[in-house]
């Protein structure tokens, strides 16, 4: 089992690779473009996930930032491949349009027939995932030591978790973007490395 230090190393690593193959222009059309904004979003989500991360007492808000950044990535999912072209351009005002998130995953799902890839982030882990972002019971319970003193305490096996499950979520979204738009070559590419770097045990 990696270490959280080579889990950082890694999920390092996977976020310039997937940077790399995404950078230059494409083809400029509203879904297009806000498709790459939900990307944009997500992967600052993930860069400062990783700075949090060198920083103990941050632990926390980098745990904060995992919700966001799976609704990011999941909403340019259904940006890109479910929605209307009415509602692409109701999002494009600043409207809402997405399904309640455990219908939007079990949506992706059934599209892409990726077997719970999407909807192992619904339902009792959204919930969980929330109340780290919103200071339920998640935060608050980390934040009491056992002497009653106020200061965090996060184990090796949760900030391995956010590192894995934070980095997955990247690579998934990176791979069905590019694939979209018939960069077939980068999609692959970032697959292999993920492969590569994060072995089935």
């Amino acid at each position: 089992m990696a270490s959280t230090e080579e889990n950082k190393h890694r999920a390092q690593e996977m976020h310039q690779y997937i940077v790399d193959r995404l950078a230059g222009h494409y083809e400029s059309t509203d879904r297009t473009a806000l498709f790459a904004a939900f990307i944009s979003t997500m992967l600052t989500h993930h860069e400062a996930i990783l700075t949090l991360l060198n920083h103990d007492r941050l632990i926390g808000s980098a745990l904060a930032l995992l919700r966001p950044l799976v609704e990011a990535g999941f909403r340019g999912m259904f940006t890109g491949f479910s929605a209307s072209d009415e509602q692409v351009q109701e999002i494009a005002k600043g409207g809402q349009p997405y399904p309640h998130f455990n219908n939007l995953v079990e949506n992706l799902d059934t599209l892409f027939n990726t077997d719970g890839v999407f909807t192992q982030y619904g339902k009792e882990t959204w919930k969980t995932l929330c109340g780290y972002t919103h200071t339920g019971l998640e935060q608050l319970a980390r934040r009491i030591q056992p002497d009653g003193n106020i200061s965090p305490h996060y184990e090796d096996d949760e900030i391995s978790e956010l590192l894995n499950s934070s980095t997955a979520v990247i690579v998934l979204v990176a791979i069905a973007f590019l694939k979209a738009l018939n960069k077939s070559d980068a999609a692959d590419a970032i697959q292999d490395r993920y492969v590569g770097l994060y072995p089935v045990p």
